[in-house]
């Protein structure tokens, strides 16, 4: 648990700092500004993340960097236990200098729903990424 919540930490940190393309499938970097390209990658970026499959490309180099393996696979374990996302909604968003920063909700084929914290640069590169709803804040 204490481990859990350093990552969370150190996430959060990448979203409060002013930072200067995510899985498998090489998704492009994204337009932040447009609402339907976050939602397609939201659920695309969860679905991968499930998998344990994530593409470095798509986050600034300092997330990157920041994101151990172990992490990565400690996340995929978590996720993967909620089930496939089938749709979401953006039910926040705000810039902040110059990132964009959106909630999304996923909502799980289960029946609930779970909230991704997701930040971006002008440039589309992911700066950080966090679960608000599972204590990640």
């Amino acid at each position: 648990m204490k481990s859990l919540f350093s990552r969370a930490v150190l996430v959060a940190t990448l979203f409060t700092g002013s930072v200067a393309s995510v899985f498998a499938g090489q998704t492009p970097p994204i337009g932040p500004t447009s609402g339907d390209s976050v939602k397609t990658f939201a659920l695309e970026w969860f679905e991968h993340l499930q998998a344990g499959q994530i593409d470095r490309t798509q986050m600034t180099t300092e997330l990157s960097e920041t994101l151990t393996d172990d992490s990565v696979k400690e996340m995929s374990r978590i996720v993967s236990s909620f089930g496939p996302a089938t749709k979401d909604e953006i039910v926040e968003n705000r810039k902040i200098d110059d990132q964009a920063f959106y909630v999304v909700k996923l909502f799980l084929q289960r029946g609930d729903a779970v909230s991704l914290l997701i930040g971006f640069n002008e440039s589309g590169k992911i700066t950080g990424v966090t679960f608000p709803s599972l204590g990640q804040e």
